[in-house]
């Protein structure tokens, strides 16, 4: 009920003061995949396009991707048409260092790399196999590690063929290319390899007023 008022509130009265210019990102129930899609058809009716997501549910103690429990949120965001807002940091799996000694430099310069570990257990995920037309933006995750990541999951994908991994008829650039949206600040290096991350996956995006 908490999470239903919240939607509606940020729905119907935060993004419904500014229609048009501020754009609703509801949340899922993460503690529950049959309510989570649950939400998403009902906040689809109201408008919404997308719905937040996190990186790793099982570091949070709920089921992992991998175990076929949240397919029936994937099949539902498919069949809404609703794009999955899978924001960094947003799991437990952060990679900063157990040092307490660890600079706060340290942490701010991680997280996207954990983009890149969540797009890969997305990417090997027989889920997305089942529902091909899923859409995943990783928000503010960056551009500039994805060419070595697809180059990385190519050469596996070829060198290690007897593992018969399926990606649904798809090469793991294909793959990439045809699920998920990556989100940039600032990332020149990025710009630069955009042909090789794809021009149509790569959506610019800004933070202000936050640092980034």
């Amino acid at each position: 009920a908490c999470l239903r008022a919240y939607n509606d509130w940020h729905i119907d009265e935060w993004a419904g003061s500014h229609p048009g210019r501020f754009i609703p990102l509801p949340l899922c129930a993460l503690w529950s995949p049959q309510l989570s899609a649950q939400e998403v058809r009902r906040v689809a009716r109201k408008g919404a396009t997308a719905i937040a997501f996190s990186q790793a549910p099982e570091t949070f103690g709920h089921p992992s991707i991998h175990s076929g429990a949240w397919d029936p949120f994937f099949a539902a965001c498919q069949e809404e048409d609703v794009t999955i807002a899978i924001h960094i940091a947003s799991s437990n799996m952060v990679v900063t260092g157990d040092s307490r000694e660890t600079p706060i430099e340290v942490a701010s310069t991680l997280p996207c790399w954990n983009s890149l570990t969540c797009a890969a257990h997305l990417l090997w995920c027989k889920s997305l196999v089942k529902y091909p037309h899923v859409k995943i933006a990783l928000s503010e995750g960056g551009t500039s590690w994805i060419s070595g990541f697809l180059d990385r999951m190519e050469r596996q994908f070829h060198l290690q063929r007897w593992m018969k991994s399926d990606l649904g008829g798809l090469r793991p650039t294909e793959k990439f290319r045809r699920h998920f949206l990556a989100c940039f600040i600032c990332d020149p290096s990025g710009l630069l390899l955009r042909d090789r991350i794809g021009i149509d996956n790569i959506a610019y995006e800004v933070d202000y007023p936050h640092s980034d």
